[in-house]
């Protein structure tokens, strides 16, 4: 048995003995090793006559150009003996390393590839084709590169023949090389083979990057590159808002958004804005589908996409996207009516996925507004959607108390809006980012939203003392200013609030009511339940008081009209103007927002913006060229008091130097102004006199002009 088995020394295949073939075996290792430190050691003989050569040409000139192939012998050579550090600093040739002799070859390319022909179709303009700028960059790198591979050839051909007959010898200007493809001479053909591989890399570069296809300096008119058209590359074709990712693939910024011109409307709250028609049939908010709006999701589904209000898409449980049917066509209606019938809400444990129905942008839900530049947190604000009905309509309506926060006005400025996609999202958008919560400027806390112009006349018109309204116009006049009260309770579906109203103030000969008891009725209807009503006093200015009491300056003006008094949310005393109602730290807007918070603030602007608009329709304001102009004894005084600052410079001087006018004459004060002006920084008298006369000016002019102003 142990005969009949096999010799482990027998050879598998040819069964010979071990013995026989084991000197067949020939230890090559040794001889690689010589073979590579051969060439390694040509390698660096090379790049050592590169490097002398390229400081030869260097001489009397700033650059020079390196071939690829240089800079491939060189960074070899670096590579066999700084390894180590070179995989420290680009880890990326620690991996090359595995495959490659020479890690940096990776840097180096050989060979390009080329993309589908179905993905560079070619351009038709005007009935003509153009082949596509792809294609072109990859032409211009086939044809340098067959050049390249001409010139070369030729230098082969002609160094072969050389060294056949050394006695053989052509001589050649190489600048007079002005073509490459024209290359009859070896020293014309060494200077051309450099232009030629400076332009294929020109024209490889070209291929990731326009940008990046220039050749050195004073090349530029070589074999027509100057000439030759930039295409985009690589990068031209990506980067940017037009490139294929953010243009094609990405998208737009902000799906579901709205761009257009804004434009004033009075009509609205001021926590509102309005979206014509065409745009809310385009932005969608998607629905889940609840036994609770079935039925209401139901006739929006049959409406449509055209019929507002509708849907425009329906998304199943099982994910798909149905985009509904438009046309008013009835094969369009009865293939929606279908569609309506599948809806169902989830069963009783709410367990799967609902229908969610894509519907229109409807009044109430909140768009989030931004103007660009985005300079602070207050221009991006959301706003309660009012749909503008009017066919022709195009523009987004917004409030003129809004433009401060928005740094916008109405000469061509565009908004964009953006509709949130989920209700927890337009929760956040109505509780931290709608208009009454950014009534101060995180800045300084000073208030941003504030009326003017019309509103701000009205204002005053209906706090005068002689404003009287009958029973008919003023409760007209205060359901215009609780008016918003009731929309938020509307739109939060509690109940309504009880309106509390106020008696006359005049009983007979007829019931009249002044317009102080429209804003006094304001007021009280916007205190949040459970609170007590305003008190506070807030001080006119010192023009104010003069004029219209007739006071001298610094008495006191009680009764006057001047101060506003509000006791227990009645307006006792003072007429409401721009410092009141307007963007002003310590106005009524400012310190109800600070006693109630900004809904409050937000209903007390809404009330007076509406009925101004209703008040100016009662009574009108109007205001011609003449009510500018100034009377005759009021440009007297003017004159008058002109004439009197020819001697300010002269009072302000006596003021800073301690002197008195009389004894001051013009070239008294040219001398001691001079010494004053030319004194030594160390002399601290002349140099305070000099800020003293400074200060001193700016009173005196101070007081001047107050004066003429009043």
């Amino acid at each position: 048995m142990l005969a009949d088995a096999e010799d482990p020394r027998m050879a598998p295949h040819c069964s010979a003995s071990a013995s026989e073939t084991g000197n067949l075996f020939v230890d090559t290792s040794s001889s690689i090793q010589k073979d590579m430190e051969a060439k390694q050691c040509v390698l660096l003989e090379t790049a050592r006559q590169d490097i002398q050569n390229i400081m030869k040409s260097c001489r009397g000139s700033k650059e020079t150009s390196l071939l690829p192939e240089m800079a491939q012998r060189m960074l070899r050579c670096l590579w066999l003996n700084e390894s180590v550090i070179l995989g420290l600093l680009i880890p990326m040739l620690n991996s090359a390393a595995r495959h490659h002799q020479y890690a940096t070859d990776i840097l180096f390319m050989d060979s390009v590839l080329v993309s589908p022909s179905l993905c560079r179709l070619p351009r038709y303009v005007g009935g003509l084709a153009y082949e596509h700028p792809e294609t072109a960059i990859y032409s211009r790198v086939v044809k340098r590169a067959e050049c390249l591979c001409h010139i070369v050839n030729y230098i082969n051909q002609q160094s072969t023949s050389i060294d056949s007959n050394p006695d053989q010898s052509i001589t050649a200007d190489l600048s007079t090389v002005s073509e490459i493809s024209t290359v009859n001479s070896v020293s014309r053909a060494e200077g051309a083979l450099k232009l030629a591989s400076l332009f294929l890399q020109a024209a490889v570069n070209g291929l990731y990057d326009s940008n990046a296809t220039t050749v050195p300096t004073g090349l530029e008119s070589k074999s027509g590159v100057g000439a030759a058209v930039r295409l985009p590359g690589l990068r031209q074709r990506l980067e940017k808002k037009e490139g294929l990712f953010r243009m094609h693939m990405m998208g737009k910024r902000v799906n579901y958004a709205c761009r257009s011109v804004i434009s004033p409307d009075p009509n609205l709250d001021v926590t509102e804005v309005g979206v014509p028609l065409f745009f809310a049939r385009k932005l969608t908010f998607p629905v889940p589908v609840t036994k609770f709006n079935l039925d209401r999701l139901r006739q929006l589904v049959t409406n449509g996409p055209d019929k507002y209000p509708g849907a425009r898409s329906l998304e199943t449980p099982d994910g798909r996207l149905l985009h509904l049917p438009n046309g008013t066509s009835s094969q369009s209606e009865r293939r929606r009516a279908v569609i309506a019938r599948r809806l169902a809400p989830l069963n009783a444990d709410c367990s799967g996925v609902p229908f969610i129905v894509h519907r229109h942008l409807m009044e109430g839900d909140m768009l989030l507004m931004n103007r660009q530049p985005t300079l602070h947190k207050p221009s991006m604000q959301a706003h309660h959607v009012r749909i503008i009905y009017s066919s022709g309509a195009k523009t987004l309506r917004m409030h003129y108390s809004n433009c401060r926060a928005y740094n916008a006005d109405f000469d061509g400025d565009e908004m964009n809006g953006h509709l949130v996609q989920s209700y927890a999202a337009q929760a956040e958008l109505e509780l931290l980012a709608s208009v009454p919560h950014h009534y101060l400027v995180p800045k300084d806390g000073s208030p941003l939203a504030g009326l003017i112009q019309d509103h701000v006349i009205a204002a005053v018109k209906l706090t005068m003392r002689d404003r009287f309204f009958d029973h008919s116009d003023y409760m007209d006049l205060v359901y215009h200013s609780v008016r918003s009260i009731f929309n938020v309770a509307r739109r939060s579906g509690s109940g309504p609030p009880a309106l509390v109203t106020l008696p006359p103030a005049i009983l007979w000969p007829k019931r009249l009511w002044t317009g102080k008891q429209v804003i006094s009725t304001l007021l009280m209807n916007l205190t949040p339940a459970g609170l007590p009503y305003l008190n506070l006093t807030l001080r006119g200015r010192r023009t104010k008081a003069e004029l219209w009491s007739g006071a001298a300056p610094g008495q006191p003006t009680p009764l006057s009209d001047v101060d506003v008094v509000v006791c227990d949310g009645y307006l006792a005393s003072g007429m409401l103007d721009k410092a009141h109602i307007g963007s002003s730290s310590g106005g009524l807007v400012h310190c109800v927002y600070e006693a109630y918070g900004p809904e409050s603030a937000a209903h007390l602007l809404n009330g007076i913006n509406l009925l101004a608009n209703q008040l100016l329709k009662i009574t009108a304001f109007t205001m011609g060229i003449k009510d500018m102009l100034l009377s005759a004894e009021a440009n007297a005084d003017r004159t008058r008091r002109f004439e009197n600052l020819k001697d300010l410079g002269l009072c302000a001087f006596a003021d800073a130097f301690e002197l008195t006018a009389d004894q001051l004459s013009e070239q008294e004060v040219r001398r001691m102004y001079r010494k004053a002006h030319f004194a030594p920084s160390t002399d601290q008298t002349l140099s305070k006199r000099m800020v003293q006369l400074d200060l001193a000016m700016k009173n005196r002019l101070k007081r001047a002009q107050d004066a003429v102003c009043e």
